[in-house]
């Protein structure tokens, strides 16, 4: 399994994953920081450094989400789409742990894209805070280190949940399904809806990101299930 999943990622344009990744966290980290220094009549957009840091959640967690939903689209509906899962399938390799390894890969590459983004984000925003006003209050290592346990369930829900829009592109095989399922889906539960400053979203309650975690890995497990006995076309 590991073999093929080396396989499997030697084929993926690894640098431009990573290109797209520092452009996404580095948009993040200039965006909030543009945001939060700007003063409007007196008042600052954050008015203490957790607000602040839970705001830089909810954009990786979309942003990544999203990442996650372009990767499906590409790793697994776009062979489909081309013809060239055929090609994979006349392997000697049973076409379960194929697609199993695909669906690992994006996984794995979800929940670490989100999961360091959040923790560049933090350490950004600590070293921002030194020299541009973000928020009045120091932000500290520890109130950065304490986030840690949170930014893993986050990551770790929000790549099982990237997995829901397999349902919609595999039935037409298509990418641009699956890319904007990946965009509504993480949009809406990650919407704010009210609460302090407009920071509460289905997100919030870790019934719902977990529950669509579970979806999603249902989802992706009956996607394969019986793969070996069905046709490709």
């Amino acid at each position: 399994m590991l073999k093929l999943m080396k396989l499997e990622f030697a084929k993926l344009k690894v640098s431009s994953i990573v290109r797209a990744f520092v452009i996404i966290a580095a948009s993040i980290l200039a965006f909030t920081i543009l945001t939060g220094s700007i003063i409007d009549e007196g008042e600052r957009m954050f008015d203490h450094a957790a607000q602040m840091l839970a705001f830089g959640e909810i954009l990786c967690r979309i942003s990544y989400g999203i990442f996650g939903g372009v990767m499906l689209g590409n790793v697994v509906i776009g062979e489909y789409k081309e013809g060239t899962i055929q090609n994979l399938f006349t392997y000697p390799i049973s076409r379960k742990k194929i697609m199993g390894c695909k669906l690992c890969i994006v996984f794995g590459f979800t929940f670490i894209t989100i999961l360091v983004s959040e923790i560049i984000f933090g350490m950004g925003m600590f070293l921002a805070n030194r020299w541009v006003t973000i928020v009045t209050e120091p932000i500290t290592l520890m109130q950065i280190m304490g986030r840690l346990p949170g930014a893993v369930f986050s990551a770790g829900a929000t790549a099982g949940l990237s997995m829901i829009p397999l349902y919609f592109g595999m039935r037409k095989k298509s990418v641009t399904a699956t890319i904007v399922a990946g965009v509504v889906i993480n949009s809406l539960v990650n919407s704010s809806f009210g609460g302090d400053q407009g920071q509460l979203s289905l997100f919030s309650f870790s019934l719902v990101p977990a529950a669509l975690c579970i979806l999603g890995l249902a989802i992706a497990y009956v996607s394969y299930r019986d793969i070996d006995k069905r046709d490709v076309i």
